[in-house]
């Protein structure tokens, strides 16, 4: 198969931040029941006792003969392989079931000995707290309109908990920034800038304990797919602009040069600094994002 087709066979999937091609993926799904057989007789009756969680495997090739956006080795190898050391559980963006929770069961690292430029990875995944769900195929609304609508479903379920106030105005802050996105007047970094800040808010919200009971799912089903969509927002914005590099903890600007991800080089931190509006270069908040011209 030639390369430029294999790409459209490829499904794209992401976790924690980190898109990756999958030349193989399977979803194994079920109900769970009880059987009750009487004495002698001959069947049962099935009782289901519910859904079974779902798990997901997925065989990711990280080749440089491969296309993709970014060279997938060492690049997006080494970004899959730090989010899946990091912890046991995150953000699974998935193409027929979006955006859902997930354990990390398991990953095994294939090297083949005849093939120099990279290597393939088998990941196990199993849903966490019920949030897979069939996409809408049928759907073409924009990211901007998907993260406004995801945007007034979390107002609706925070008001049916009682958390009214805590979402108060999410709607209308999620629309000042995809006009901002959108708005030629706006730098890409002030855009990037607010894009980031409301994609922090909604980790954070997704990382408050309080949220974690199963009568918040549909909020936090809700809050992941605003996030998903605004960064898919921001991706669209950016276009063929220069690369972006998202801080995993608080940075130097000097750091994030010398990062394996950047240049390598805390001496090329001044083509950073040209193109990035910063507060203090010396302090970068994590999960801030920068421009990295190429």
């Amino acid at each position: 198969m030639a390369v430029d087709a294999l790409r459209e066979h490829l499904s794209p999937f992401a976790f924690e931040g980190v898109e990756f091609p999958a030349a193989e993926s399977s979803l194994t799904a079920g109900h769970d029941s009880a059987k009750h057989a009487g004495y002698r007789q001959r069947g049962a009756d099935v009782e289901t006792t519910g859904p079974r969680a779902k798990v997901i495997k997925v065989k990711v090739p990280l080749y440089n003969g491969l296309r993709w956006p970014r060279p997938l080795f060492p690049d997006v190898y080494a970004e899959l392989v730090r989010a899946l050391d990091g912890r046991g559980e995150g953000l699974l963006t998935h193409p027929t079931r979006g955006l859902l929770t997930v354990h990390v069961d398991e990953w095994v690292e294939q090297l083949d000995g005849k093939t120099k430029d990279g290597t393939t990875l088998e990941i196990t995944f199993t849903e966490q707290r019920g949030e897979a769900s069939l996409l809408d195929f049928n759907a073409s609304a924009s990211p901007a309109d998907v993260a406004i609508a995801a945007a007034a479903e979390v107002e609706v379920e925070a008001a049916t908990l009682g958390l009214a106030d805590r979402f108060l105005g999410f709607v209308d802050d999620v629309t000042a920034v995809m006009d901002e996105l959108a708005s030629a007047d706006a730098t890409m970094t002030q855009a990037i800038a607010s894009a980031d800040a409301l994609v922090r808010r909604c980790e954070e919200d997704l990382a408050d304990p309080a949220l974690a009971t199963s009568s918040c799912f549909p909020l936090r089903g809700a809050l992941g797919a605003t996030q998903a969509a605004v960064a898919a927002r921001v991706a669209e914005r950016s276009g063929d602009r220069p690369g972006t590099f998202r801080l995993p903890v608080a940075m130097s600007i000097a750091e994030v040069a010398a990062h394996p991800d950047v240049y390598g080089d805390a001496a090329r931190m001044g083509e950073l600094l040209a193109v990035n509006e910063l507060d203090d270069p010396g302090e970068i908040p994590a999960g801030t994002t920068l421009l990295v011209p190429v």
